[in-house]
Parts: C-alpha cells; sequence; structure tokens
C-alpha cells in the first residue's frame, strides 16, 4: 500500500473490477432477450419487461440503499449487497415461471447498486489523488 495514498493499486483494481461486475448485471440481459424468450417459451413483449423491471430496481436501490453508505460501514453494506447479487443470479439460473423471472430481475437491480456504495468507499480510503482514484473506480462501472 502506497501509505501517502492511503489505498493500494490493487484495493483499487479490486474496486474498479467489482463496480463493473456489479453494474454489468443490469445490462446483461438485454441482449439476450428473444434467446430468453424463445428457451422460455414466452412471448417477446413478455421479455420485454425484464430489463424495465431491472432498471426499476437499480433505480429504488439507489433511492433506499445507496444513502445506507453515508450512515452504515460501507464494507459491511457492500458485502451485504454483493452477497445479495450473487444469491439473485444464481437463482436467475434456475427459474422457469415468468414471475419469478420478473421478481428475480427487479432484486438484480436493486443489489447492483453496490457500485454506488463502492465510489465513495474508493473516496474515504484515498489520502490523496481522491480524484484520480475514483476516476478510476468510475470508469470500471463505465466499463462493466
Amino acid at each position: 500500500m502506497n501509505e501517502a495514498r492511503g489505498i493500494s493499486g490493487a484495493q483499487i483494481g479490486i474496486l474498479s473490477v467489482g463496480a463493473g461486475v456489479c453494474v454489468a448485471n443490469i445490462y446483461y440481459n438485454q441482449p439476450i432477450l428473444n434467446d430468453i424468450a424463445r428457451d422460455l417459451g414466452l412471448s417477446e413483449g413478455a421479455t420485454g419487461y425484464l430489463p424495465v423491471l431491472t432498471q426499476a430496481g437499480y433505480g429504488l436501490g439507489l433511492l433506499l440503499l445507496t444513502p445506507l453508505g453515508d450512515k452504515t460501514d460501507r464494507k459491511q453494506l457492500i458485502l451485504l449487497l454483493q452477497g445479495a447479487l450473487i444469491v439473485v443470479l444464481l437463482l436467475l439460473t434456475q427459474v422457469r415461471h415468468p414471475a419469478g423471472l420478473y421478481a428475480l430481475s427487479f432484486a438484480t437491480g436493486v443489489f447492483a447498486t453496490a457500485t454506488q456504495v463502492l465510489m465513495p468507499m474508493a473516496a474515504a480510503l484515498a489520502r490523496r489523488d481522491k480524484g484520480k482514484i475514483v476516476g478510476i473506480v468510475f470508469t470500471g462501472a463505465l466499463v462493466g
């Protein structure tokens, strides 16, 4: 760890990759909607709700969960959100009913908000070059 900077390059990399991987989950379903419709026997219109619900969940998570990063331990909140996201994604691999798919897509959006807690955590860990470090983590989110 660079003592003057307060955060190591490896930590910055982990935060950046974590932000990218986490936020990417709200977009993964969009290019494969036709495949989802075909595999589950749904209409294309029915699968069109999936990205809408994922984005709605993300919006709700931004409204209700992200502010908790200012009031609680960010590390614990990030671990909770990412752990819940992993569980939801695993459940998504098993669901075959549209209602379950809709609910889990919404939950994916809610828990993907961990990205928005990672960026202020990076700023809090940095002693110097806060803008540069947050920029690197934000770039990870944009790449995701």
